[in-house]
């Protein structure tokens, strides 16, 4: 065979190969897209996946430390393991943005928001280890559920209740609802208030919203909503455009112990405000 064959034939193979690599991406980006349509939360699965394959452990983020506010992190199994002796936010002194450098000025985490169930069946694989590592080094502990459009809201709420296994002092119970999947608004207002009720009878307390601004503009601006507290996402603000508690500012932030990104958020209030939110009495 001629050089000049062997070079052709190299082309075609380096060709073939590029055009395979870009087929197979697509097709992966295409599935990823359809399983957001049709299942957010398998999404957002899928999504933390491919995010923890590429930034396994990100050292610095691009995220500035809100001084003087009193500020903590919601967590999941999407943290893995988390080294609770060491949990701090670290300051890069210069530049004042988050940072795993451990000569960083440290930050107090002033309070943790587990994932503790989904659903009816799904319970966190990592909320036991993750409450028990909280509140052995003292952190503030809340628990929340991912609430399922699919499920029996009354169920939902006494599978939540269950594994939470909420004790006085830890922080109100909260419902995280972001999808209104095929329900109407009416229909999926009615099956949050089952479960928030449920919950509050249980605890004597209304429990907190989370959700994203939008969602609460077009699901949640209603009467029946007007006496619960929210935790609202927003991000790239200076200020949430709605009223709140809890303030989700970011999704990228980076927690010293803690491996991969880290969802930062500000309490809007005072200390004595805040400690108001902590459970008083349950009815076990």
């Amino acid at each position: 065979m001629t050089r000049r064959k062997k070079s052709s034939q190299n082309k075609a193979k380096g060709k073939s190969k590029r055009l395979y690599i870009i087929g197979l991406c697509s097709t992966l980006l295409m599935i990823i897209v359809i399983i957001g349509m049709i299942k957010p939360q398998s999404f957002r699965t899928v999504y933390h996946k491919i995010e923890r394959a590429i930034f396994k452990n990100p050292q610095n983020s691009s995220v500035t430390f809100p001084e003087n506010e009193i500020v903590g992190i919601d967590i999941s199994t999407y943290q893995n393991n988390i080294n609770w002796d060491s949990v701090t936010f670290k300051i890069n002194p210069e530049t004042k943005r988050l940072t795993k450098d451990p000569n960083g000025e440290n930050r107090k985490v002033e309070f943790v928001l587990a994932k503790a169930t989904e659903g009816i069946t799904i319970k966190d694989p990592k909320y036991l280890q993750n409450k028990k590592g909280a509140e052995e080094n003292g952190y503030l502990f809340g628990a929340y559920h991912y609430f399922s459009v699919t499920s029996d809201a009354k169920q939902q709420a006494l599978h939540y209740i269950e594994t939470s296994d909420l004790k006085e002092g830890n922080l109100i119970p909260v419902l995280d609802v972001e999808y209104q999947g095929k329900l109407s608004k009416e229909e999926l207002r009615k099956r949050v208030l089952i479960w928030l009720q449920t919950v509050e009878k249980q605890y004597n307390c209304k429990p907190i919203i989370y959700t994203y601004v939008n969602f609460q503009d077009n699901i949640f601006d209603t009467e029946e909503f007007k006496n619960y507290y929210f935790w609202l996402a927003h991000y790239g603000v200076n200020q949430p455009k709605n009223e709140c508690k809890f303030w989700q500012f970011t999704e990228e932030g980076v927690v010293y112990g803690i491996t991969g990104y880290v969802d930062i958020d500000i309490f809007q209030g005072s200390r004595r405000e805040l400690n108001k939110l902590k459970l008083q009495t349950t009815q076990k």
